[in-house]
C-alpha cells in the first residue's frame, strides 16, 4: 500500500521498479467489529496477538496496517499494480476478511484487475506444511498463471 501512496524511496539515479501485480497468500487482516463468519476465539486471538505486536496502534483492530478498510487507511484505489489475485482457503477464519478486501479493492474504483482464487477444505497457510497436496498444486499453478500474466 505505501508503494501506492508514498512512491518507492530510491536514489535519484535509479529507475523506479513498476510494480504490475500483487499476489496476497491467505491474508491476515482483523477489525473491531466482528464479521458475522468470524470465530469469538478467533476474533479474541487476534486482538490479544494485536496488542502485542503494536501495543500503541492507533484504533486498535481498526490499524490500518492491519484493517486496510479501516477508515483511516489509505483510499484502496491507490494500490500500485494493475493486477491483484487474493487467494484464501475455504477452512481458513481469515478467509471473511481476504473476500471482504477483495471485494472492497473493486468497490474502491481501482484500475486494475483484481482476480481470487480460493482452496477448498483447507486451512490457512496449508501449503507450508504440504507442499505436495492436491490443493496446495493447485495453488501454485494458479499463481504460477498469475505471475505469468494469465
Amino acid at each position: 500500500m505505501a508503494a501506492g501512496v508514498k512512491g518507492l524511496q530510491l536514489q535519484a539515479s535509479t529507475t523506479p521498479p513498476r510494480i504490475v501485480g500483487v499476489v496476497l497468500l491467505h491474508p491476515s487482516f482483523a477489525a473491531e467489529e466482528k464479521m458475522e463468519a468470524e470465530d469469538e476465539e478467533f476474533s479474541r486471538a487476534n486482538r490479544v496477538r494485536w496488542e502485542v505486536i503494536f501495543p500503541d496502534a492507533k484504533g486498535r483492530l481498526d490499524d490500518p496496517r492491519i484493517n486496510p478498510m479501516a477508515a483511516a487507511a489509505p483510499s484502496l484505489a491507490k494500490l500500485p499494480g494493475e493486477r491483484l489475485l487474493v487467494c484464501t482457503a475455504s477452512g481458513d477464519p481469515r478467509a471473511p476478511r481476504g473476500r471482504a478486501y477483495r471485494d472492497a479493492v473493486r468497490a474502491s474504483g481501482w484500475r486494475g484487475k483484481v482476480e481470487r482464487f480460493e482452496s477448498e477444505n483447507e486451512g490457512h497457510c496449508f501449503f507450508v506444511p504440504n507442499q505436495g497436496g492436491r490443493e496446495a498444486i493447485k495453488l501454485m499453478h494458479r499463481v504460477v498463471r498469475f505471475l505469468a500474466g494469465h
